[in-house]
This record gives structure tokens, sequence and C-alpha cells, in this order.
């Protein structure tokens, strides 16, 4: 009983798929749509449903705010995202349909998906006496093509009908076949015959949608369901499927939300901390916090995680991997400079190496990947806050936390730091402790943000310098100014990547944006300056 009541439901679908979109208007199934990714075109209808966001990348938030029970997919940029659809009880269907074999199957998937299916057509070759096509006929190729059922199932090839015959099969139509050519003869002129009839039964809505049939029985079974506390308690059927009523759509909404901005501010607020603490110990103003080679090496690791089909494995593997990738390349640098006799120039020296390096790798691992893999890469270094959730937060925010503290306790050193390290030195600062603590901890949390939201650059750049104007180089209001303005700019980046129209913006993106022309100004000022 409890499984009656769940399947009362009607399908609801979000397509990110084009091909699955124009099917499911040419079945006469449209009405079960609510919303489309920004690729769906077509037919012209399709525009006017809410936009989701761009093919293999859309917005999870617009996703929800459809409230679907399903959502189609050729294809997703970011693997994480099916899995936290699913958590929100919102079933995800892949139509890879890249080769014609592949768009019969798609269909018939549709049709069971919706509660649509085939009309049982007579293929009519000759009427006094009643011909009819059966199996492997042109006609039926041609009835599978464009997604009706032959009413014949028993018999191959041209048969004479009874009219006995005919009311036993009980069509729901007939289409006439009947040309002035040899119905096994392929040529031009049969060829636009076909092609008219394919038009004509296109127009004739080929499938039947069953409004009241239970649609998603077919689709699922009874292991897809959550275990519920009590059977008989109705109550507790909302527990399947947190988008059953606008409370729990606005609560969904409201999470997914939450999370986004919890991580706009702690990878704001890394890259600010981690930019205003390299600028002072490199001495450098156009130091960042990717100049000692971090995001080389955890770009190098997604690639190659994507590149192999590990990613598949769960959504915690891509940000472990990145996180891996960075400590490993900032382990690599810290060796280098050792090796090289240490110091902050030889330490920019081997960021850069260690860079040029992995960015190397990385472009041989793209040469010999797929077009999918390469899709997910370059969306993965675009940097972007939407795949953050609970579990990778609370990772990287620990990571942070304990980077940021480290920092903050060393805002003194850091003060006599930026005089120069032999002036720090003889103030009594011990640089030989100090600068690898402060540089490990700004690496660390570097990585938990890479980790957590890709590349996103120009934060670590453009802040402390805007923060430096306000409150002045003392770095006991500097850090934690840095920290909090680095976090609120993220946040607004990835709100106004959300305004540019149908397609959402990454935060890495924007920020870049900002932080291009601000890098120039700075330049172009220090050099007037030098």
């Amino acid at each position: 009983m409890v499984v009656a009541v769940i399947f009362a439901a009607a399908v609801r679908l979000v397509s990110c798929a084009p091909a699955a979109t124009e099917t499911l208007y040419d079945m006469g199934a449209e009405g079960c749509l609510v919303g489309r990714s920004s690729a769906c075109l077509y037919p012209a209808a399709a525009t006017n449903l809410p936009s989701v966001g761009g093919y293999s990348a859309p917005s999870i938030e617009r996703i929800v705010a459809c409230k679907p029970t399903h959502v189609l997919v050729s294809y997703l940029a970011d693997p994480s995202l099916s899995n936290r659809l699913e958590r929100l009880g919102i079933k995800v269907v892949q139509f890879p349909c890249e080769r014609l074999k592949d768009y019969a199957p798609m269909r018939a998937r549709l049709a069971e998906l919706c509660g649509a299916r085939p009309k049982r057509v007579l293929a009519v070759v000759q009427k006094s006496p009643m011909i009819v096509a059966g199996r492997e006929t042109l006609p039926d190729d041609i009835l599978a093509e464009v997604g009706c059922a032959n009413a014949v199932t028993n018999r191959t090839g041209y048969f004479v009908l009874s009219p006995e015959a005919r009311l036993k099969l009980a069509p729901e139509g007939e289409v006439d076949f009947s040309m002035n050519y040899d119905l096994t003869r392929l040529g031009p002129h049969l060829q636009e015959e076909i092609a008219k009839l394919r038009a004509r039964l296109k127009e004739n809505k080929v499938f039947k949608v069953d409004k009241d049939s239970n649609a998603l029985n077919a689709h699922h079974d009874l292991n897809d369901l959550k275990t519920l506390k009590d059977p008989n308690d109705l109550n507790d059927l909302n527990s399947l499927n947190v988008l059953n009523n606008t409370n729990d759509l606005n609560l969904a909404l409201m999470r997914l939300r939450l999370w986004r901005i919890l991580a706009g501010l702690l990878v704001g607020a890394a890259l600010a901390l981690a930019g205003a603490v390299l600028q002072t110990v490199l001495r450098n103003p156009l130091a960042d916090p990717f100049i000692l080679g971090i995001s080389g090496g955890a770009s190098l690791a997604a690639a190659a995680v994507l590149a192999t089909g590990l990613v598949a494995v769960g959504s915690f593997v891509l940000p472990t991997a990145a996180f891996a990738g960075a400590v490993a390349a900032l382990l690599a640098v810290a060796a280098i400079a050792r090796a090289a006799g240490g110091g902050p120039v030889t330490l920019i020296l081997a960021g850069v190496v260690s860079g040029s390096l992995s960015s190397a790798v990385l472009m041989v691992v793209l040469a010999c990947a797929s077009s999918r893999t390469l899709q997910s890469v370059t969306w993965w270094m675009m940097g972007s806050l939407q795949t953050a959730e609970p579990a990778s937060l609370a990772a990287a925010g620990a990571c942070i936390w304990a980077a940021a503290l480290v920092m903050f306790s060393q805002s003194r050193a850091l003060n006599a730091l930026a005089l120069g390290p032999d002036l720090a030195q003889s103030l009594g600062v011990r640089t030989g402790r100090v600068l690898p603590l402060v540089l490990g901890a700004a690496s660390l949390a570097v990585a938990a943000a890479v980790s957590l939201a890709g590349i996103i650059g120009f934060v670590g750049l453009i802040v402390p310098h805007a923060v430096r104007r306000i409150v002045g180089a003392n770095h006991r209001a500097l850090l934690p100014a840095s920290a909090l303005a680095g976090g609120l700019f993220l946040v607004a980046c990835d709100q106004l990547g959300k305004l540019f129209g149908e397609v959402e913006i990454p935060a890495g993106v924007v920020t870049a944006l900002a932080g291009g022309p601000f890098f120039l100004w700075l330049l172009v000022r220090r050099g007037r300056h030098a």
C-alpha cells in the first residue's frame, strides 16, 4: 500500500539533454517537462520553460526550484551533481544519444518514464483485399523510426488480413502505405513518399500519453525507496522526497544556498589571508596564493581522476585528489627551494618551475583525454561554489580555520617581516621558524580552498590591497579584515555570476574579469613608483 501512495505523484522532468527534450515534444509528452537547460532550444515551445543553466553544468538551485522527480542529462561536467540530486530525492537519468543506435532505446525509455506508449498502428499496403505489413518490412521499419508500434507482432512480411482478424487486433489507427512504387525497391521517388509519410505520422502525434498511468512504477523498484519508520504513517512518506511540498522545497533551496554561501566565505577568506601573508613574506605586491605552484598540482590531480574515471567512485574523490595534488606540489616546491639554498626569491622560482611542469603534464593528459574529460577539467578549473556540500565543507573548513589561527598568531612577526627578513631577525623574530610556519599555513589554506571550489584567481591579489588601504598594514587588523572582505567579495562574485542570463557563470570567471584590470593597474602603478 505504501508503494501505491508513493507512485501516485505525476512525473516531472527537467531536461538538460536536447535530444530528450525534442523527443518528448515529438511524443506529445511535453506536459511532463517543468524545466530545461539553455541548450534545449528546439522546438521553439521549449524555450518557454524555465532554464536551469548550462547543458553540462546546470545550476542545482534552479533544478530544485522546478520541483522535478527526474533530471534528464546527456553528460555532467560535475560528476558530484548526480549524487547530490539523488540525495534530494531527484532521480538522474542519463541519455548519451551520441550515435543513431542510441536513439531508439532513449525514446523507449522516455516513453516508459512518462507513461507514454506508442500507438498500435496497422500498416495497410492495399485496402481491397486488405494487405498489411508485418514484422521485418519497410513499413514496419518506418513505424518504428517515428515511434509507432506495428499492431501486427506475430507475422513477418506482407499478407492478407481478414476483417475478423482485424477486429481481434484492435489497432488504434491505420496508416495508408499504398504507393505507386514497389515497397521492396528503394529509389528516389519511394524515398520522397516515405519522407511525406514520416511527416504525416509525426504531425498526428504517434504517441499516446496516459495521464492517469502509474508512470513512476515502471521506472522504480522497491530497492530505490528509502526505509520508512512506520509503513502506516503517511506523514513519513514525505521523507522519500524533500520536494513534496512548498515548505520542503524552500528548505532544500535554503540548505543549498547556505552551503554555497558558507563555501564562498571559507574559500574567499582562505585566499585573501594567503594573499596577504604571501605579499608580506615575499615582499611582492603582485604575489597571489597560487604563486607557489599549488594550482598546478591540484589541477593535475583533478585531471588525473577525471581522465581515469576514478571520480565515479564517489563525490569525495575529486576534492580529495585536488587537495592531495596541492599538498604534493607544495612539498615539492619546499624541497626544491631548500636544495637551492632557500630564501623568498628561490621559493618563488621553485613555485614557477613546479607550476610550469604541472601545466606541461596537464596538457599531455588533456591531449590524450576524451572531449568529456576535457570539458570536466575545464569546468573544474573555472572555479565554482556549486559543488559545496556538508562533508567537503567540514573537511575544508577545518583545514582553513587551523591555517587561519596559525597566521593570526603570527601577526606581530608578520609586521616585522614586512620590513625585511634581516631587520625582522634583529627585532627578535626567529625567521627560520616563522617563515616556514606562515608559508605552510597559507599553502594549507589555499589547498583546502582549491579542493572545495577549484581554481579561483585574483581574490588573494585584489582583497589584501583594498583592505590595506582601509585598515593599514598592521597585520593584527589586516588579516581578520582580509578574511572577512575576501569571503564577502567571493560570495558577491558568485551571486553576480547568476545574473548573466540562462547560463550561470562560475565564480572563478567573475573574479578573473574583476581581477585582470586590477592586476594591470597595479603593475602600471608599481612601474611608475619604481
